[in-house]
Formats: C-alpha cells, sequence, structure tokens
C-alpha cells in the first residue's frame, strides 16, 4: 500500500519529525515506500509482536507503549480488535488522534464500548506543533 507510507511520510512532513516510526498492518508496499521506521501489527515481521499481540496482550503493550514507542499508529479492520489499543490505558496517555472512527468492521464486537480505529501520533511528537496537527485533521484523507 504505497498511498499508506505517503501518508504517514506526510505527517511526519507536517509535523517536522525528521526520525519517526508507524505501527500499522498491512506493509506491503510501505516497507519500500516510508521513510520512517516501520514496526509490524501484521505479525510477520516483528517477532515480539508475532508473539504477543491476542496471546499475551500485557506483554504485547509493554512492548508497543514502553519499548517501540512508535511515533505513528495505524489500525484498522480486525486489526483494531487484536491491538484492543484502547484497552491499555498508555495509549490514550500516550497517543492523540490524526482521524478515528468506531470501527464498522464488526462493530462492537462484545464490547460495552466500540472500539476506535485510525491514525494517531505520539503527544510529544506533537508539542509545539498544535497548529501543523490541526492541519492535519483538516487535511487527512481516509
Amino acid at each position: 500500500r504505497q498511498w499508506m507510507a505517503e501518508r504517514f511520510n506526510w505527517y511526519a512532513d507536517t509535523l517536522n519529525i525528521e526520525e519517526g516510526s508507524v505501527l500499522l498492518p498491512d506493509l506491503g508496499a510501505t516497507l519500500w515506500y516510508s521513510r520512517l521506521r516501520v514496526y509490524d501489527l501484521g505479525k510477520l515481521c516483528d517477532k515480539t509482536i508475532a508473539k504477543t499481540m491476542a496471546k499475551d496482550q500485557p506483554a504485547f503493550y509493554d512492548y508497543v507503549f514502553e519499548v517501540a514507542k512508535p511515533t505513528f499508529l495505524h489500525v484498522h479492520g480486525s486489526w483494531t480488535y487484536y491491538a484492543a489499543f484502547d484497552d491499555d490505558p498508555r495509549f490514550r496517555r500516550d497517543y492523540i488522534p490524526i482521524r478515528e472512527h468506531v470501527e464498522p468492521w464488526q462493530p462492537g464486537g462484545g464490547r460495552a464500548t466500540p472500539p476506535m480505529s485510525g491514525d494517531y501520533v505520539r503527544k510529544e511528537a506533537v508539542v509545539g506543533q498544535e497548529q501543523a496537527l490541526e492541519q492535519l485533521r483538516q487535511e487527512a484523507w481516509w
């Protein structure tokens, strides 16, 4: 998905992030076209995620939020449910949405609150870049 790489490269450029990273599924062309370090939520290229996501969720969360600390996160479809980022308070503590929506893939999925899909950025990456973040929110395509 070349467009996915281009989208996150654009986010990084707009926010003046020179060395960033992104965690997302469906890597394909993202690995080829992204200038960001890519973490694989799809469990094919990241051994820790493959061993922990949906198997040892506390270890998965520790890896994502304390070790990898990707600049950007993206979830959609079934990956929203597998990652279940909103189940860990560090997600909302450390990340803010660029774009988000209720995941329509399986609304609710047996949860009291439907999970959210979208594009997220680490709060620390946008300090002093509030105007650029608002620009992204206005111009970002889905």
